[in-house]
């Protein structure tokens, strides 16, 4: 069954080059920025009177704005899910939660990674009285699934939560940190996650990879 519609969002990046000069005893560096590319330059500047004159000749400093676009497919319901897999991989997501321990937020989440032979690994929440040491449920799906079945590629993630969201409204997504161990592992298995996210009255809410709600992943290649 086709999704009843896409959803686009948009986010507007403005994006400022910065011009520093850093100093200490025995050399002057000037550092330019501009996009992505940074040039160091010597005492004299190549020549130039002024980090100025070089600026305005080499490497002008402008402002830009970076449009980002996201897609992302809305079905109505979970019965409306083309792979019967991921149909029960919702069920194992929404039967999650209720394992979750939410002593101190009292906000339940529940996961299920669905991996290439079929099988359904689960995850909670689970929360500790020093909260940074509390476990995300897709961290704990995920890291679950790595360790009982490494040989496995995981295909798709749904998630819930206990977010009071009205009828229309965009469910929670995972966080900024399970997103990057998300993209870590699409990076690993050099596969796409999907993701689906179940909203209000059984909606789903599907990306077809992380990359769609995480732009400028960091993974193992950007660290030069």
């Amino acid at each position: 069954m086709q999704p009843l519609f896409s959803i686009e969002l948009i986010a507007q990046v403005d994006v400022e080059f910065n011009l520093k000069m850093h100093q200490d005893k025995f050399l002057h560096i000037l550092t330019v920025e501009v996009g992505l590319e940074r040039t160091v330059l010597p005492n004299n500047y190549n020549g130039f009177k002024s980090v100025e004159d070089y600026c305005e000749i080499k490497s002008p400093i402008t402002m830009k704005t970076i449009e980002f676009r996201t897609h992302l497919h809305l079905y109505e319901n979970i019965a409306a899910l083309d792979d019967p897999h991921e149909r029960l991989l919702c069920r194992h997501a929404i039967a999650a939660q209720n394992h979750a321990y939410a002593a101190y937020s009292g906000f339940r989440v529940g996961a299920a990674v669905l991996l290439d032979d079929g099988t359904i690994i689960e995850g909670s929440n689970q929360e500790n009285a020093i909260y940074p040491l509390g476990l995300c449920a897709e961290r704990v799906a995920i890291n679950s699934a790595n360790t009982l079945h490494h040989n496995q590629n995981i295909k798709s993630l749904a998630l819930i939560t206990d977010a009071k969201i009205q009828q229309g409204e965009i469910p929670t997504f995972p966080c900024g940190s399970c997103r990057q161990v998300i993209a870590e592992q699409e990076y690993r298995q050099s596969k796409p996650m999907r993701l689906l996210i179940l909203g209000s009255g059984d909606q789903v809410y599907v990306a077809e990879e992380v990359a769609t709600i995480l732009p400028f992943i960091m993974n193992k290649d950007t660290l030069g």
